[in-house]
């Protein structure tokens, strides 16, 4: 039986002009997006979650939280470099991407244990959360819409990354406690 499938078409983020001269990007290398100013919170976004991924980090600075986002361009070969840095340089790690389970995430989990951040010698272990589209059906609708839906929108990045802080032990500003948006979408 014939069967079409039709994927929206949208903008992606990235560049805002296209550079003169052609620029080869490295396969399996990253970029840092945003410097956070303390090592508290890092974001590792791939695919067309990055604009909602600074948006989130904007939004989080209102809660005290100034967080790195990184934009891993690549799920094979993943930059191992990049990822050992921002697992080693910040407490909380939170990964973002539009594939389902076992898809990127796992892969950097996998990485991040084989490279000995997770077992806590030395330091306090990595604290480590993703986002990416839950294993259930997602209904046919407006883009925004199924990304919310699947849980991949700025607002619902900025309670997975409150509710993990907290988790964790990090004290937020007194603004994120009485928040009850913040609350409402951690507690979904």
């Amino acid at each position: 039986m014939p069967t079409a499938l039709r994927y929206p078409s949208a903008s992606a983020y990235g560049e805002l002009a296209l550079p003169a001269e052609p620029r080869f990007l490295e396969p399996g290398r990253g970029r840092i997006v945003r410097e956070g100013r303390d090592n508290t919170l890092a974001i590792l976004s791939v695919g067309g979650r990055l604009r909602e991924c600074l948006v989130a980090a904007a939004e989080l600075e209102q809660y005290g939280v100034s967080a790195t986002v990184a934009d891993a361009r690549w799920v094979k070969p993943l930059d191992e470099k990049l990822l050992s840095m921002l697992a080693t340089d910040h407490k909380v790690l939170l990964t973002v991407e539009e594939n389902s389970i076992g898809g990127f995430s796992a892969q950097v989990h996998q990485t991040l244990l084989e490279g000995g951040h997770l077992d806590g010698i030395g330091r306090t272990p990595l604290v480590i959360r993703s986002l990416m589209f839950p294993d259930r059906w997602i209904d046919h609708n407006q883009p925004f819409l199924q990304y919310d839906d699947a849980g991949l929108n700025a607002n619902q990045i900025v309670a997975k990354a409150c509710a993990t802080l907290e988790r964790a032990g990090i004290k937020l500003s007194e603004d994120v406690a009485n928040d009850d948006r913040a609350v409402r979408i951690a507690r979904a």
